[in-house]
């Protein structure tokens, strides 16, 4: 057919360029396991452009302990092309589509022809399993671009594998298992029936072609981390328990939704069209054409091993979707040649549903489609509508660089209270390596007991929650509530006024540890929930303002709480003056104080200050109840600052704010002579 690598080129670019749309239009945040692999590929490629390639490789064999690196190295080219975003990455993904795509046709062709083929193409390009997928930055969709093009190398070898052709089966093995260590599980039956042939036959060059690729590939890293990479297969299964409670993987409770979903992938209306098709299109098949579907019953066979397998994660059977697209499409070419005028038009109107199905689930348009459950991937998470609204992520840790004044020699640690499908530490350390921001991840999430939280809580500079949001497991991030109260009650962390809105719903709240005396750098202040602190507003020069006060009064004791925002760096050193007076400015002790700690450095505009100042006099009584006058003044010179806005009274030449008390003009207190003994 003289058009066909036409139409092969256009039905590719059809999809890669309905993908590409999507992830342009998307602004959603990764989920744990993109934003582990996407910040590993950021690192590698740093390592790369900073250290050299001998470094490159060195990093490659250790970046990823448990889990095989290969997913973290494939966006190295595209970081050079496109530039240093997480974005790019994505569309490695569109590679293996056109790798998926061409060994999709070549099969379909094979065993039908190249209508066939196209047709194979065009219904694996509208699967939400697979379109879903390649919106994703996971291992799955390039695992299955791979097993699709091992497949075709598998048939197109006829009787006897030629060493050309081992060779590069033994390239994609050991690209293959350096994705995932199960592989060869989803080629194992065919490959084993080829394997053992070559044996018998003794075709030792096509079996050398075959392994010394293989191993050169995966020995190297696999010969470090076998251990750790078996053990995370083992735990993937073990942990069902987390997610079933105490439901049996295998109950019909559990296993029903399960295969809905999976379903969905296809979606239903491919599965009940396989079932129909092999009913009236049996006996007319071709030799070839029953030997596809021998192959492609050949490739499904894992899919016994995925559905029994504890873990129920429905994209672990993505690599057996293409097999279905193939047999769909040999059935359904089979059916067209002995189909009549009208018959074909109906196939044609059906097979139009799920490409409209696809345009739906990924841009929203139609805004309505009949039987959805059907015709669409509905409860199929990996198949969605994009999100133009961007998550809070990197501004919320540019905003704590800020206030904190990080640097690779004052990093910060920031413990993430939430474990939401995209409020997560591995997200926050993902847009954290994507800045370059010097600040370390810990999480809650994985705590059982709340004697491993405590250490996290005292080690962190930062908490940060998010309320409501995403729906969360309710097996992780058991002491995640009891983190936030802790935090909340302690004192020892100060909430900042502002917060970050996410687009599922919820919000982003930041906790700051406190430094001696409440010392907040970088201008986030403090909110309401410090206990008994007042808001207020008196903006003395152009150097600092009294945003919050709290006086306290019990027999022989005035406690005094502020909270300061500093408008400018100091020059010169500032002190505060506190007279504690009664109710006729009769002054019955002093606070005052510097304005700025010594041991914490010079300050910033912006930075904020909470801090506790106690007289202890007998002189102090229960009644009459006590004020304040609070101003500045340069300790060298004792010349006071003036107040240029206040929201209490002034005295003493507009240089001091009278808190508490009634300001008779008549007098004046004089400032001390340096300063005096506090207790803090």
């Amino acid at each position: 057919m003289k058009g066909v690598p036409v139409a092969f080129a256009a039905l590719s670019a059809v999809f890669m360029s309905s993908t590409a749309a999507w992830l342009v239009l998307d602004r959603s945040a990764p989920t744990w396991d993109d934003a582990i692999y996407l910040k590993n590929s950021l690192t590698l490629y740093d390592t790369l452009r900073e250290r050299g390639v001998g470094e490159y490789a060195r990093s490659f064999l250790k970046v990823m302990d448990s889990k095989p690196p290969l997913i973290a190295a494939l966006p190295t080219p595209a970081y050079f092309v496109a530039g240093r975003h997480p974005r790019a990455a994505y569309f490695v993904n569109l590679l293996f589509m056109l790798v998926m795509f061409g060994a999709i046709f070549r099969i379909g062709v094979q065993f039908g022809n190249a209508r066939a083929g196209l047709l194979a193409l065009y219904l694996a390009g509208t699967m939400p399993m697979l379109y879903g997928l390649s919106h994703w930055y996971l291992t799955d969709f390039i695992l299955t671009a791979l097993v699709t093009a091992a497949i075709a190398i598998l048939c197109a070898s006829g009787k006897l594998i030629p060493a050309r052709h081992a060779a590069l089966l033994g390239v994609l093995f050991g690209l293959g298992v350096m994705l995932k260590l199960t592989f060869p599980l989803y080629f194992a039956i065919p490959a084993l029936y080829y394997a053992v042939r070559v044996w018998r036959e003794g075709r030792l060059k096509a079996l050398l072609a075959f392994v010394i690729p293989a191993a050169l590939i995966a020995l190297p890293w696999y010969a470090l981390h076998f251990r750790a990479a078996l053990q995370t297969g083992i735990d993937t299964g073990s942990e069902a328990p987390l997610f079933f409670g105490s439901m049996s993987p295998y109950s019909p409770t559990v296993m029903g939704p399960y295969l809905v979903k999976l379903a969905h992938g296809g979606p239903g209306l491919d599965f009940a069209a396989l079932a129909v098709l092999l009913l009236l299109g049996w006996k007319g098949l071709t030799p070839s054409a029953r030997s596809g579907l021998k192959w492609c019953l050949l490739w499904a066979a894992p899919l016994a091993f995925v559905i029994l397998w504890p873990a129920r994660e429905v994209r672990y059977a993505a690599p057996v979707f293409p097999a279905v697209a193939v047999a769909l499409a040999i059935l359904t070419e089979s059916i067209w040649n002995r189909s009549r005028k009208a018959a074909r038009g109906a196939i044609a109107f059906v097979l139009a549903i799920p490409f409209v199905s696809m345009v739906h689930s990924s841009f929203g348009f139609p805004r309505y489609l009949p039987l959805s459950g059907l015709l669409g991937p509905v409860d199929l998470t990996y198949a969605r509508e994009f999100n133009p609204r961007p998550w809070p992520h990197q501004q919320v840790l540019e905003a704590l660089c800020e206030a904190s004044a990080c640097s690779p020699s004052n990093p910060q640690t920031v413990l993430i209270g939430t474990d939401g499908p995209r409020f997560n530490a591995d997200t926050f350390a993902l847009y954290a390596v994507k800045r370059r921001l010097p600040l370390k991840m810990l999480t809650t999430a994985y705590e059982t007991q709340w004697s491993a939280v405590a250490p996290l809580l005292d080690s962190a500079s930062f908490f940060v929650a998010e309320d409501r949001g995403e729906p969360r497991s309710v097996f992780f991030n058991v002491h995640g509530g009891a983190a936030l109260k802790h935090i909340v009650q302690s004192g020892e962390f100060l909430e900042w006024r502002e917060s970050f809105p996410s687009p599922d719903g919820g919000t982003a709240h930041v906790y700051q540890r406190a430094l001696p005396n409440g010392f907040l750098r970088g201008g986030r202040a403090a909110t309401d929930r410090v206990p008994g602190l007042h808001d207020t507003s008196v903006t003395m020069g152009d150097v600092a303002e009294l945003t919050g006060f709290a006086i306290e009064q019990r027999p022989g004791t005035v406690t005094v709480r502020f909270r300061w925002k500093y408008l400018r760096a100091f020059d010169r050193p500032y002190w505060a003056f506190v007279h504690v007076v009664d109710s006729k400015r009769r002054v019955v002790g002093y606070l005052d104080h510097p304005l700025i700690r010594k041991d914490l450095q010079q300050s910033r505009p912006g930075d904020v200050a909470i801090e506790t100042r106690e007289l202890q006099s007998e002189a102090v009584r229960e009644e009459p109840r006590y004020g304040l006058e609070v101003g500045l003044y340069l300790v060298a010179s004792g010349e006071r600052i003036p107040v240029v806005r206040s929201d209490f009274p002034l005295v003493d030449d507009r240089t001091a704010a009278a808190i508490g008390v009634p300001p008779p003009h008549s007098i004046a207190v004089a400032p001390p002579s340096g300063p005096t003994e506090t207790r803090q």
